[in-house]
């Protein structure tokens, strides 16, 4: 899920069910990434200091 900041750059938030019907939320903490993996939306943007 892709959250449109105010500023009109995005963060990325993903849901991932667990075991034992619990589920994990990671919500971006910084707008891109230094990883670069081709995977997640987030790391094709470079990372925003």
């Amino acid at each position: 899920v892709l959250f449109l900041l105010e500023d009109g750059l995005t963060i990325e938030t993903v849901v991932i069910p667990c075991s034992r019907g619990r589920t994990t939320v990671c919500v971006s903490s910084q707008v891109g990434c230094a990883m670069n993996c081709q995977f997640c939306y987030t790391g094709r943007h470079c990372l925003l200091l």
